[in-house]
């Protein structure tokens, strides 16, 4: 009994299966192991300088004065508001600020934040 073509081989028996996913997990397997070498050998090759160490150490930062408690008036719906718009600046910037005044915008354009009951 002589096997004609490679599609029957591996679709009878037991061997036919287990010999095509030998076959494709070794496929699979030796791809990978080649791109973790060549992952090593840039690496290895590429060679990433280290940096030189400063020669003096970084300026320390400026301190920021904290920010004064907040009035009776301005714990309300103003507070929320200057809380928003700090936390906001913070996220921005990075630093700590303080919000000396806040105004209404003014102009045709202009759109209220709150509404008044």
């Amino acid at each position: 009994m002589g096997v004609t073509d490679l599609n029957t081989y591996f679709e009878t028996g037991f061997s036919g299966p287990l010999t095509l996913c030998f076959i494709a997990f070794s496929a699979v397997f030796l791809v990978l192991g080649g791109l973790t070498a060549i992952i090593y050998a840039i690496k290895y090759f590429g060679g990433v300088k280290k940096a030189a160490p400063p020669s003096q150490p970084p300026a320390p930062r400026e301190k920021v004065p904290a920010a004064p408690a907040l009035t009776g008036a301005e714990t309300g719906e103003k507070g929320k508001i200057v809380a928003a718009i700090a936390a906001a600046l913070l996220e921005a910037t990075g630093q700590p600020c303080r919000i000396t005044d806040i105004r209404p915008a003014a102009g045709p354009l202009r759109r209220p934040v709150l509404r008044r009951s």
